[in-house]
């Protein structure tokens, strides 16, 4: 044991009070116990871990914690934690020596890296469960035996990419015009070995986890704006030694990257076949392979820790066909904890040092300055360098090169301007990693068939959102996964929130009660599911309810019927994420008149914006009547709500979407206009003037009105009943024809001008018909009503069942109406429809008709003196 654990163990064995020190790492140190590395470190000890302190480290409590090196305890103070589900990531400062702790905790162990005064340590779980062993490397032995860079065939490159390959894969598209930094997150995929898992045991993924993390350590410490992001790991069947088939002198590691690229024919036929697939479908922009050191390599002299492809020219079509690597854990290559970052470097385009890639005959990096670093009067080399050819004995540390970043007083890099000595990767970096970033599109969230966008979710001390989901197949569980965004498109929970409902069946909860402590990050959430759902978001508090449809799919557009031009008394609210991996051009579009405003994060992979009008349009909102979301790609999910002024405690909320229709059809109408006020508005959206009818129906199906108007292009038609605008007077709903599909609206509803209540809702105007009718809630009970409307849109008499059925999808109770003549309109309460001892089970209506077709949407709100409460959403209709 040499001395610098002297002062480990004279602590330890005399008692030191660690436990009066900040959460100590290591509680006692274990004698003769097995040595972890055989060889490349300078001494080793195993301790038993304190594992309080752990469980504070796996739930993200843990400020401070204390770790004995060398002559003293050094108090490590938090400087980012990051959540992996199982693994967690935690980086304390010694503040009073800058040394700097990176822990990588899963469930059995955890893996540790401290750079300290020239001297690299490291900690790895031990033999036993509940210790860990802490080794300072001897950079001495740190020799790569072999360059660790290929040059690939350009040639052959180029014929990967135009031929067909056993299993295809899409390119990105180049990034459009808007303000996104694809590179900000480059996403990797890990395969590794039997032999691999075997060596780590139940530590494996918290190894790999370990590497990914030393890697973003090194971007963070060289001001490389990227970090790299663990989406996909799998085991594969791949030996650890592999001996050149063609029985030459190739190196086994050598031989696994070109069976991983398959850019030469030495690989098993369909071993590595459904790489590419996955990497399309986990989004993988890079793909490393992890073996374990073999006897076969030790006794053979050819040990190299890693392999990969380096970019060394500008004119190749794409670096994404060849961004794959190799590394090897276990023996010496286990103390070497940068060989990660380091071959991933050569992906990007960073060489070695100058000194190393001339010794070697070697390549130069994708720039003129894309080298590492050697400082042999200070006894460091960075990440890309090799330390064995540093004059002197050199340690590494985990910067890349960058001149303007300094460790310990002394720069890292050479300016780039300097022509024979350049030394810059961390520019390399930053110049490289946009593209590098956009080999796959990016996969964030669910993988199920099925999903829903929720693309705004409020939440403070007045207000929340509640999320309802309904399983509408008539047989099995529908499986669900929740994930929530931040509005820079980070996703939040890195393994999903899992839910499940049952047929028929339907759940509702608020958000936060899913993502805690994250909820106030969350700014739009995703649904997946195996099976097909109903989704619905509402904004909720003690005077608001209001809901809508989250969006079933994206788009290329969304139009925004509603933009309120009194900014003094109404607010409008346009939210718009971007739920797919996709860059695109997002605009904001106003009509008649404006300028086209770009929508800032929700161009970028699952990246979301949201506004107010007047943020958007400033003093031109005056002129604008509606507006339209459009995108160079299929990226849209919206939705709008607007509030009155200034307390915001009545609003309405509308899900948008691209479609329009030639039939459109108002099916509110308050006919009771002393106490309540209807704003209808339908909007030709076309390129051309149309024709449109309007027909005004009373609530026994008796046609009242009709009339035909002629609208240009963007044209708003507006319609009020209040008290003061009651023509044609008994209308009960409307319908709006043209020839062609151009028509989008929407209706507003509310308590009239001196009513006691404070009701204001709205939906969207039906654009379908259908034989059934899907209710999604129903809230009736001492404090909460529901009301339920249906129409007999067709020309024939039919009856309508309406099936009362609970939270496991049993029918609890059904009410039919029989004969309901064409064009009447049904307005019942479900207190009127359910006996009282079984409504309080039901949550939703489905709703079976015979004969006709039929449209309808459902209303709920308080029962409070003021009633300030009032929500509403249309039917899902099908047949």
């Amino acid at each position: 044991m040499k001395k610098i654990f002297l002062f480990i163990l004279i602590c330890l064995s005399a008692g030191c009070a660690l436990a009066e020190k900040p959460n100590p790492l290591i509680s006692h140190f274990i004698e003769n116990s097995q040595a972890n590395f055989k060889e490349g470190v300078l001494s080793q000890a195993t301790f038993a871990n304190q594992q309080n302190t752990l469980d504070l480290l796996r739930t993200d409590q843990l400020d401070q914690l204390t770790f004995p090196v060398l002559e003293s305890d050094m108090i490590f103070t938090r400087d980012y934690f990051q959540d992996h589900g199982e693994i967690k990531t935690w980086r304390g400062i010694d503040r009073a020596t800058n040394a700097s702790m990176l822990l990588t905790v899963g469930k059995a162990g955890f893996f540790g890296h401290i750079i300290y005064q020239g001297r690299q340590f490291i900690i790895e779980p031990g033999f036993d469960f509940g210790t860990s062993v802490f080794a300072e490397v001897d950079p001495s032995q740190n020799i790569p035996a072999a360059k660790c860079e290929a040059i690939p065939d350009y040639n052959q490159v180029e014929q990967l990419l135009t031929t067909e390959k056993p299993a295809s894969h899409v390119h990105k598209a180049a990034a459009a015009e808007v303000d996104c930094q694809p590179g900000e997150v480059i996403d990797v995929m890990i395969l590794y070995t039997k032999g691999f898992a075997e060596l780590r045991g139940d530590n494996t993924m918290a190894r790999i986890q370990n590497y990914v993390d030393v890697a973003n350590e090194s971007y963070i410490n060289s001001a490389i704006d990227t970090q790299l992001h663990l989406v996909h790991t799998l085991e594969v069947d791949y030996p650890d030694y592999t001996p050149d088939p063609s029985g030459g002198d190739a190196s086994s590691i050598g031989i696994a990257l070109m069976d991983l690229t398959y850019l030469q024919g030495n690989y098993e036929p369909g071993l590595f076949d459904n790489i590419e697939a996955l990497r399309d479908q986990y989004g993988a922009d890079q793909v490393t392979l992890i073996n374990k050191v073999t006897n076969g390599e030790i006794s053979g002299g050819g040990i190299t820790c890693g392999l990969a492809w380096l970019i060394t020219r500008n004119n190749i079509p794409s670096g994404a066909r060849i961004s794959y690597a190799v590394i090897e854990d276990g023996a010496i290559c286990g103390t070497d904890t940068i060989t990660y970052a380091h071959e991933v470097g050569h992906n990007m385009g960073c060489a070695h040092d100058r000194n190393t890639t001339q010794l070697q005959d070697g390549n130069g990096g994708k720039f003129s300055y894309s080298y590492g670093y050697q400082d042999p009067p200070n006894q460091f080399v960075t990440v890309m360098a090799y330390a064995h050819t540093c004059p002197g004995t050199c340690f590494y540390i985990n910067h890349f090169s960058n001149p303007e970043v300094n460790y310990e007083g002394a720069p890292t890099g050479v300016d780039h301007t300097d022509p024979d000595n350049s030394a810059d990767n961390a520019r390399t970096i930053n110049e490289t990693r946009n593209l590098m970033g956009q080999y796959r599109t990016k996969v964030r969230g669910t993988l199920h068939e099925y999903y829903y966008v929720i693309p705004e979710i409020l939440y403070n001390k007045e207000m929340t959102t509640d999320i309802h989901v309904i399983n509408t197949t008539a047989t099995g569980t529908a499986h669900i996964d929740l994930f929530a965004f931040s509005e820079d498109g980070k996703q939040l929970n890195p393994n999903a929130v899992n839910l499940s409902v049952p047929s028929n069946g339907k759940i509702s909860f608020d958000f936060s009660t899913e993502f805690g402590s994250l909820s106030n990050q969350v700014k739009w959430i995703q649904v997946g599911s195996s099976r097909p759902l109903h989704v619905f978001a509402e904004f909720h508090s003690d005077k608001v309810r209001s809901a809508f449809w989250a969006s079933d799919k994206t788009g290329y557009s969304a139009y925004v019927p509603h933009v309120a031009k009194n900014t003094a008394q109404f607010e409008t609210v346009v939210a718009n994420a971007n739920a797919t991996g996709k860059i695109a051009t997002v605009q904001l579009d106003p009509e008649p008149f404006g300028d086209v405003q770009d929508l800032g994060y929700s161009g970028c992979s699952y990246g979301k914006s949201s506004g107010t009008a007047v943020d958007y349009f400033g003093y031109d909102v005056e002129l604008v009547d509606w507006a339209l979301i459009k995108s160079t790609d299929q990226t849209v999910a919206a939705m709008e709500y607007f509030s009155y002024l200034p307390e915001k405690e009545k609003v309405a909320s509308l899900g948008l979407n691209q479609n329009k229709t030639n039939t459109l059809r108002f099916l509110h109408v308050a006919t009771d206009t002393a106490n309540f006020w209807t704003g209808l508005v339908y909007i030709n959206v076309s390129n051309s003037t149309i024709e449109a009818t309007e027909r005004f129906f009373a609530a026994d199906g008796t046609e009242i009105h009709s009339e035909t108007k002629t609208l240009i292009r963007g044209q708003k038609v507006v319609f009020i009943f209040d008290q003061d605008n009651t023509t044609p007077e008994g209308t009960a709903w409307i319908e709006i024809s043209a020839a062609n599909p151009a028509l989008v609206g929407y209706e507003l509803f509310g308590s009239a001008n001196g009513s006691p209540h404070q009701f204001f809702s709205g939906f969207q105007g039906s654009m379908n018909t259908g034989s059934k009718l899907d209710y999604p809630i129903v809230v009736s009970d001492n404090v909460n009503w529901t009301g339920i409307v249906a129409l007999n849109l067709g020309d024939t008499a039919g009856s309508i069942t309406f099936k009362g059925r609970d939270k496991n999808g049993d029918i609890v109770e059904s009410y039919t109406e029989e004969n309901v003549q064409p064009h009447v309109k049904i307005v019942k309460t479900a207190e009127s429809m359910f006996s009282s001892d079984k409504l309080h089970d039901i949550v939703w209506i489905q709703a079976v008709t015979t004969a006709s077709e039929w449209s309808g949407f459902v209303i709920w709100g308080d029962k409070t003196e003021t009633r300030h409460q009032l929500s509403g959403l249309g039917a899902v209709i099908y047949d």
